[in-house]
């Protein structure tokens, strides 16, 4: 199923994984396969905005992780809330900030153990280099979290 919202030239499908900007909510989304992977990425994207954009947590941006196993659902939210957030988001989808958008989307290895020793990101593809930005359409889509799902389902 494909989604009706327009991407600069993506189509996002439900099983896509990967960053999205959602330049309308002011939200930075990640989807992931599992839910370890949604946890190690927030702890990056934590550092990334600390370090590259000197933010805050509870101060300049709320970052959850919401999981629904029966949907297969792992999502990573951070909706940034300052006016130092949202400039540091609006360097994100400007390409302003190459370097710090560059660790957002690094692969991170998970060692399993057994026969399979690393599990790759969502990152992983060919279209990693490529931003997604969503902008909502109507007032069905007010809800951020709302706007997430249907993406999704």
């Amino acid at each position: 199923m494909a989604l009706g919202a327009s991407f600069s030239d993506l189509t996002v499908t439900k099983g896509d994984h990967g960053l999205i900007f959602d330049a309308e909510g002011v939200t930075l989304v990640g989807r992931f396969s599992d839910e370890l992977s949604a946890y190690r990425a927030r702890k990056q994207w934590r550092e990334v905005l600390k370090t590259y954009f000197l933010l805050e947590e509870q101060r300049d941006y709320e970052m959850s992780v919401m999981s629904s196993p029966e949907n297969g659902y792992n999502l990573l939210s951070c909706f940034f809330t300052s006016a130092c957030g949202r400039y540091a988001f609006w360097r994100l989808i400007n390409d302003q900030a190459p370097e710090a958008e560059e660790k957002l989307g690094e692969v991170n290895l998970v060692p399993v153990g057994g026969s399979r020793r690393f599990m790759s990101s969502i990152w992983n593809s060919h279209d990693a280099h490529k931003a997604k930005v969503m902008e909502g359409e109507d007032e069905e889509f007010s809800n951020v979290f709302a706007r997430i799902f249907k993406i999704f389902s």
